[in-house]
């Protein structure tokens, strides 16, 4: 590909080790120390390397969520970082630039998305803050157990049925089983269950809550997060439903 990125296969995932300490100390450092040497969702990488030294990542996470009547693929923009001492020379500009041409020409894809706790870094780039819509919350079931994790494989199994069994809505994320495995072993969440409902907790804060009869993503869980997305200037259904802030993500896909 031309420019300043290079695809990077994660085949050769130690080599990332140190710009990821580098980068993102606080995250990667406690997920080395749990022996888990990759990425917690599938992605294609991309790297700028300075000589042979690698100095800044990008990454394309891709979520496949309804939309509708149909399912849509979105870009998930990931993992951008540089080297510390390679800042300020518009490096992040020109990799994000390159990133958003290859989505766009890429028929495939339906739009970009990212999860942000600096959202104004963005807004040059085109991309908007999207607020999710607020459904009505539904009376919470009482919660008769809590499950610390890890949980049982008979309670991740109930979890995955009642999630599957919930309500499609526009902006459910059709996880993958690696991100499932992810969010369950995540040691910072804990769960509550009912026969038919699960609730998702970060601490004391709501992040989801669905029952095989109704599906609720809280919108605290964009507090922490500010999710920004880039809308397609060709009208799309996709688009359309951004525009009128129609979709929910659920903000257990933010790790």
């Amino acid at each position: 590909m031309s420019g300043i990125l290079q695809k990077f296969s994660l085949d050769r995932f130690e080599e990332l080790v140190p710009i990821q300490l580098r980068n993102f100390p606080e995250f990667w450092t406690a997920r080395f120390a749990d022996g888990k040497r990759s990425y917690p969702y599938d992605l294609q990488i991309f790297t700028v390397r300075d000589n042979e030294r690698i100095i800044g990542t990008i990454g394309i996470h891709d979520y496949d969520i309804v939309c509708g009547n149909t399912t849509k693929k979105i870009a998930g923009i990931c993992d951008v970082g540089i080297d510390p001492d390679h800042r300020g020379k518009g490096l992040a500009r020109q990799m994000l630039t390159e990133v958003i041409e290859m989505v766009e020409n890429d028929p495939g894809y339906n739009g970009l998305a990212l999860y942000t706790e600096k959202p104004y870094v963005y807004f040059s780039s085109g991309f908007e803050l999207y607020a999710s819509c607020e459904p009505e919350i539904p009376t919470a079931p009482d919660f008769k157990q809590a499950i610390p994790l890890p949980a049982t494989q008979t309670i991740r199994d109930q979890i995955l049925k009642i999630y599957t069994d919930s309500p499609v809505f526009s902006g459910k994320c059709l996880r993958t089983p690696k991100l499932w495995q992810e969010i369950f072993e995540e040691k910072a969440y804990s769960w509550q269950i009912t026969d038919t409902s699960y609730a998702l907790f970060k601490g004391e804060r709501l992040l989801e809550y669905y029952t095989s009869g109704t599906a609720y993503a809280a919108p605290d869980g964009l507090q922490e997060n500010k999710v920004m997305t880039r809308i397609p200037e060709h009208e799309t259904e996709l688009c359309t439903l951004l525009k009128s802030r129609q979709l929910i993500f659920p903000a257990a896909d933010v790790f």
